[in-house]
């Protein structure tokens, strides 16, 4: 594997556009050094810093190397698909791979800067952002992760550098207040080095443990600043001396003539600079160690082979890049010893319990809920799900849900058989009726006592980490009642109560790429459910004439989630189908079993259930993004239609609102009687209808 900073060529100075110290054409030239010298080595994984512009660069690198690549923006300034100043500069990290590995970007950490957003279309900052890109491979199907990153560039900590500003100093070069304003800010850029480095030492914590971890980049500190040691004693890495020479640099301010333009005391220009852009120039004088790869404790001291300074000789006058870079062999074989295999079988979890109380207010009254998941206490990776859920209006709403394995750790995971038991109980005393149809009216509205009881279980098998197939049984028990005595509903039913049982077998494909079940930010859910439902009387001794009460509900469900830009923020679309069809007797489909359109799960900014039909589409479209810390908000928009009958079906006249949120993520942290709480995700949305503005209260994503 290799590692460079391959450096492309701007001095950073200017609003617009920033100077570049080269030409096109030797741009172009060092390109060609570095293609020529990297198809020689042939290396499986590539680390790149200072790339420019990121996307156009690693795309055309990729392609000429025939790998794979993932890369992050970093420093782009203001742009709108591509356009805005800086112009032309698009700075970022990359990491290339061969095509084997199955290269995929997992997440881009950002380690210091101001408030911002990133991405290769859009980005809005004004400052230096540092930032680390985390990606995967896959080596005979175990994980293996990748960090690359870059610290921030501010001059090191030595006294030779000191010496010479007190030197500037005592000569009237620069007077006292210049040396105390540049030995603050020096000061400032060490500290900030610091905290870049504590906070990616935060987020490697986080990663699995026992998987094994490469980390490459330019860490702009010398092997024996505090900044690397502490990375290699916290991390526990394994420190790899060059070879041959253990003293070998990257940055070689004597022989690399790239160096040299940094040493300068005028930028791209001509232009006379600032004593900070000078003070810059004297730190770069000076040769030293800046670049490395690390590898953690999963790799044991035999696995490296060798580690050795590349890029360091010129063709034709000409370096690579300012910097040398680093290439390091390795026989990995033995660190996969015992690491489980990506999406492969599941590994026992440990025991863990989440209890979490909420007060929230509901359509009528005070809403008052406890949610309860065990997770794996006999060590079968079974859970236990329950929810509790009241208000001091009269509804009630109880679930529980038995699952073996886990429904939340089979995601992306092979498993021969998985079984899940769902028992439920809701109760509103105020559901709403408003009519058949799209063309219902709100002022219609009557309310009823509804009842639901519903029981499952379902068995499913996994084809492979993606693909799973399921079948199942359902009964469902409703009683509707009390209704209004001058309404449509005590005409529709010619009675105070109606009282249907269904009972069916159902089954379902599901093509699931999501990286998480609860809150993905990535990945594809294709499903279709098919459910033979038979309809039978609340009386057994009439369910032997109500046979012949039978229908068909088919579901389609596709979800899209993708990262548009950093901080995480995440473009989550849904479009949703279903159908209920009588097999064509013509015969009219009992209320019971209609298809409902609106409230916290649909169409936000209409009442629960505001349209009813036997055919129904739904379409939500959301932008997540992060507020501040487990804080997270939602703008969206959602639509949809019913119809009656599937020849009535029309894209014209749709339903819609739009709707903003927040969500809290619990923090992962252990609680009195060691509870853990990041299981749960509070979510408040309002809907801003034609009709009115609804609130929504609950746990989760809207889906």
């Amino acid at each position: 594997m290799v590692d460079i900073n391959i450096w492309s060529g701007p001095d950073y100075q200017g609003l617009l556009k920033f100077g570049m110290w080269e030409t096109p054409e030797r741009l172009e030239q060092r390109y060609q050094i570095l293609l020529t010298e990297l198809i020689e080595i042939n290396p499986d994984v590539i680390f790149l810093q200072e790339t420019s512009p990121v996307d156009h660069y690693c795309r055309r690198l990729a392609r000429d190397l025939r790998m794979h690549e993932i890369h992050q923006v970093c420093i782009a300034g203001i742009k709108f698909f591509g356009i805005g100043p800086p112009l032309g500069f698009k700075e970022g990290n990359a990491i290339l791979a061969r095509k084997g590995l199955k290269l995929t970007k997992l997440d881009d950490w950002k380690l210091s800067g101001s408030p911002g957003i990133y991405s290769a279309n859009l980005s809005y900052h004004v400052d230096e952002t540092v930032s680390a890109l985390l990606g995967r491979i896959s080596i005979r199907g175990k994980p293996v992760y990748l960090v690359c990153m870059h610290l921030t560039a501010a001059p090191r900590d030595e006294q030779a550098l000191l010496d010479s500003l007190r030197y500037q100093r005592d000569t009237g070069i620069i007077t006292n207040y210049e040396f105390e304003t540049l030995l603050e800010r020096w000061n400032k850029g060490i500290q900030r080095r610091e905290r870049e480095m504590n906070k990616l030492l935060e987020q490697i914590d986080r990663l699995p443990s026992g998987i094994p971890l490469i980390v490459g980049g330019d860490f702009n500190a010398t092997p024996q600043s505090a900044v690397v040691q502490n990375f290699i004693s916290r991390g526990n890495f394994v420190d790899l001396p060059l070879t041959p020479d253990p003293d070998a640099v990257t940055w070689d301010a004597v022989n690399n003539t790239n160096t040299h333009y940094s040493q300068r005391k005028t930028d791209a220009r001509g232009r006379e600079r600032d004593q900070w852009y000078v003070f810059n120039a004297i730190a770069a004088s000076l040769p030293r160690r800046l670049d490395y790869i690390f590898l953690n404790e999963s790799f044991a001291g035999t696995d490296s082979i060798s580690s050795r300074i590349i890029f360091d000789d010129p063709v034709d006058g000409v370096f690579a890049s300012d910097h040398y870079g680093i290439q390091v062999d390795l026989v990995i074989s033995k660190s996969l010893e015992g690491v489980p295999t990506l999406f492969g079988y599941l590994q026992t979890q440990r025991f863990s319990k989440s209890i979490f109380p909420l007060l929230y207010p509901a359509s009528r009254g005070l809403g008052y809920s406890a949610s309860v998941y065990l997770l794996s206490p006999f060590k079968m990776n079974e859970s236990f799900d329950l929810t509790l859920d009241n208000s001091t209006g009269g509804e009630r709403f109880y679930r529980f849900i038995f699952s073996i394995p886990d429904y939340k750790l089979r995601q992306r995971h092979r498993y021969n058989a998985a079984l899940d038991l769902k028992v439920q109980y809701d109760r509103n005393n105020q559901n709403n009726y408003f009519g058949l149809g799209n063309d219902s009216s709100y002022s219609d509205k009557e309310t009823f006592n509804r009842q639901n009881t519903e029981v499952s279980v379902g068995l499913s098998r996994s084809f492979n980490s993606y693909l799973v197939g399921q079948i199942g049984y359902r009964y469902k028990w409703i009683r509707m009642s009390d209704f209004d005595p001058e309404g449509l509903l005590d005409d529709y039913f010619e009675a105070d109560s109606s009282t249907k049982q269904y009972s069916n077998l159902y089954g379902n494909f599901r093509y699931d790429t999501r990286n998480s079940f609860t809150n993905p930010t990535r990945g594809l859910l294709l499903q279709e459910e098919i459910e033979p439902i038979t309809v039978f009387s609340a009386q057994p001794s009439e369910w032997a004439g109500n046979l012949k009460d039978s229908y068909t509900k088919y579901t389609v469900n596709a979800q899209l989630f993708r990262v548009l830009f950093y901080p995480t923020t995440v473009l989550a679309l849904r479009l949703l189908g279903r159908h209920v069809s009588d097999g064509g007797k013509s015969s009219e489909v009992p209320l019971h079993l209609m298809l409902p359109l609106g409230g916290a799960h649909s169409l936000r900014g209409s009442a629960q259930d505001r349209f009813l039909g036997n055919t129904m589409a739904l379409c939500n479209a959301e932008i997540r993004y992060p507020i501040y810390s487990s804080l997270g908000g939602v703008l969206a928009w959602d639509t949809g239609k019913v119809w009656m009958d599937l020849d009535d079906i029309s894209f014209a006249q749709w339903s819609g609102n739009p709707v903003a949120g927040l969500r809290y993520t619990l923090p992962d942290i252990d609680m009195l009687f060691r509870l853990d709480l990041s299981n749960f995700m509070l979510r408040m949305d309002v809907g801003f209808g034609k009709e009115k503005t609804e609130f929504h209260f609950g746990f989760g994503q809207a889906f």
